[in-house]
């Protein structure tokens, strides 16, 4: 076995679990956290959990959690791309990101939401001065989804984009959808480079 290439020091994972087998109730809230605040946050509910059922027979139990409704997000806190720890970092550009990733529904049929901002964002070669604000914002119901993405310099929209796709995700986490037949369409604008 051969040691890491790298390592990442100065990075505590801070954990919270509460389970409460009486009302089904769960909860497990993770941040991950550096000398300059929160790096990542996760946090996972659900007030439904069958225990009792579960302990008395385990058969199955994939495919019933699978049921069980829940609440999930994943945040990025705004943040200096440059004072990420290395394992996130992105080469080449500098600037402000944040952002939230939110999962609902269950497992076997999710609905996910996702908004991305970035600001002062320049990439490697940009002209002397210049940067550019991003926002991405995603919308997924279990059937349909959308994508926007909005690039803007101090004096215009750079780029403008969106996505759609129809695709049905209920079953697929045992097989068993149409996830398969999906049809997608895309349109976008460049005004400038």
């Amino acid at each position: 076995i051969a040691p890491p290439k790298s390592r990442t020091f100065g990075v505590d994972l801070q954990l919270d679990v509460r389970v409460d087998g009486t009302t089904g109730f769960a909860e497990v809230a993770t941040r991950l956290v550096d000398g300059r605040g929160a790096v990542l946050g996760f946090d996972a509910k659900s007030v439904d959990v069958p225990y009792k059922e579960l302990l008395e027979s385990p058969d199955g139990a994939i495919e019933r959690l699978a049921q069980v409704p829940f609440s999930m997000t994943l945040a990025l806190p705004g943040r200096k791309l440059g004072d990420l720890p290395p394992w996130i970092e992105v080469p080449g550009v500098t600037g402000t990101v944040e952002g939230t990733i939110t999962v609902s529904g269950t497992a076997n049929e999710p609905k996910v939401s996702a908004s991305v901002k970035g600001q002062a964002l320049r990439v490697t070669g940009m002209t002397p001065g210049s940067h550019l604000a991003a926002d991405l914002a995603l919308a997924y119901d279990g059937e349909q989804g959308d994508i926007d993405v909005h690039v803007r310099s101090p004096k215009q929209e750079v780029l403008v984009a969106s996505a759609h796709v129809d695709a049905k995700s209920k079953g697929a986490l045992f097989g068993h959808s149409l996830i398969g037949e999906w049809t997608a369409s895309a349109n976008g604008k460049l005004a400038a480079f």
